[in-house]
């Protein structure tokens, strides 16, 4: 996009200002809009990304983003008796920065590629088949620690001038995330590096009460040397803050798949009163993508997030294939340090003898591409015994019997 102002759909002006070096956009920009307008296949990503001014709009608006690139979005300028009048859904879209705020929708999105948070979400954040990496992009000189999700209530409250405590002036809550995967290692970028990540998801109160939040569907691979996942009490096991003793309601974390490189889920200090249910470690490669190309060629991608090597066997009707894939090295041997006690014997470099230490996050073994030759109908994937993934890709549907011959 260039400098300026540009229409990108019929009414809708964004406007980049040189003196913030952001894109703009503006309350007074949609009062003539229809209720409901898409923006498609722009490109905002060489600028954050921040509208202005959104509730003082009277009505109520959604902006939906089709197929955008973004750095940096933030739906600001949401005050306290806001009541949500305009929403931004984005579907299929990738964002290079941080997403925060509130009256959010993100449908089959990636954010990763820099280092910082990848989501504050406040009030009214929506998230689904949600693809979360790279967090660690490069080393910082200023202390930072970084989550994938951090939930901790709404900044913006106010100072009490009479008792010196502070209030809370905006409701938070209403925050849903489904099929979440999660790649974001410890990548070692040195001493002069004050930048680490320090889990997948962060939920600890400390400026506002939050109710109905809700992580589903989780694949977790990622955080510090121990705990992927925080839902804990806040600082010396206590609930407040700021002088004010912050509360939530309806929280819930259900069917959640974390690494075998971690030994524990959760920061010790969790939360007794959450919902917890179905959260496991995993010992599986994932098999994330089955195509074929022009020539017929069948291609796949597979992670491997667990702490050992694996062989995936591929079966179709040209034959059966199989395939190395390298296991994910811990945080700790990230960082050239040994896991005595999860993982004593893993090693410190890979098989060609390069240090772990010097790993970036396109070295690790997400979504490797591999390709299954002769043109086949179909593909069977197989770990151990135990079949993964089966895709057709000829339309057809494919029975046991022509499988296996038998």
């Amino acid at each position: 996009m260039a400098n300026g102002n540009t229409e990108i759909a019929p009414g809708i002006t964004v406007t980049f200002r040189t003196d913030t070096d952001q894109f703009n956009f503006s309350s007074y920009k949609i009062r003539e809009l229809p209720d409901r307008t898409a923006v498609r296949n722009f490109d905002f990503s060489s600028h954050d990304f921040v509208t202005l001014g959104m509730d003082r709009y009277d009505g109520r608006k959604t902006v939906v983003f089709e197929n955008c690139r973004f750095k940096a979005f933030r739906n600001d300028a949401v005050s306290p008796d806001s009541a949500g009048k305009v929403y931004f859904v984005f579907n299929n879209c990738s964002f290079t920065g941080n997403v925060s705020s509130s009256y959010i929708t993100l449908n089959n999105c990636k954010i990763g590629g820099f280092t910082s948070d990848a989501m504050n979400p406040l009030r009214e954040f929506h998230a689904k088949n949600l693809y979360v990496y790279d967090l660690a992009h490069g080393p910082l000189s200023g202390e930072l620690h970084l989550d994938g999700i951090q939930i901790y209530g709404d900044q913006r409250s106010r100072k009490n001038e009479v008792n010196g405590k502070w209030i809370s002036q905006v409701e938070t809550g209403e925050i849903h995330f489904d099929n979440v995967r999660f790649e974001i290692p410890s990548i070692n970028f040195g001493a002069e590096n004050k930048a680490y990540v320090n889990a997948c998801v962060m939920f600890q109160l400390e400026f506002s009460d939050v109710d109905n939040v809700s992580f589903r569907n989780l694949y977790v691979n990622g955080g510090g040397l121990w705990f992927p996942l925080y839902m804990d009490y806040g600082k010396n096991n206590e609930r407040s803050k700021n002088g004010v003793s912050w509360s939530h309601k309806n929280l819930v974390m259900q069917n959640v798949l974390v690494s075998n490189n971690f030994g524990t889920f959760f920061y010790p200090q969790l939360l007794s009163d959450a919902k917890i249910e179905n959260v496991d470690h995993h010992n599986y490669l994932f098999v994330t993508s089955v195509w074929k190309d022009e020539h017929g060629d069948a291609h796949f991608l597979v992670t491997n997030d667990t702490n050992s090597d694996k062989t995936l066997t591929v079966k179709t009707d040209r034959g059966i294939f199989k395939y190395e894939i390298p296991h994910c090295p811990s945080n700790w041997a990230l960082g050239g340090e040994i896991d005595k006690g999860l993982n004593p014997n893993e090693p410190l470099a890979d098989s060609a003898g390069k240090p772990y230490t010097k790993y970036k996050f396109e070295d690790l073994p997400f979504d490797l591409e591999y390709t299954v030759p002769g043109s086949p109908n179909f593909i069977l994937c197989y770990q151990d015994e135990e079949q993964i993934r089966y895709a057709s890709l000829d339309g057809k549907k494919h029975y046991y019997s022509e499988i296996f011959g038998e």
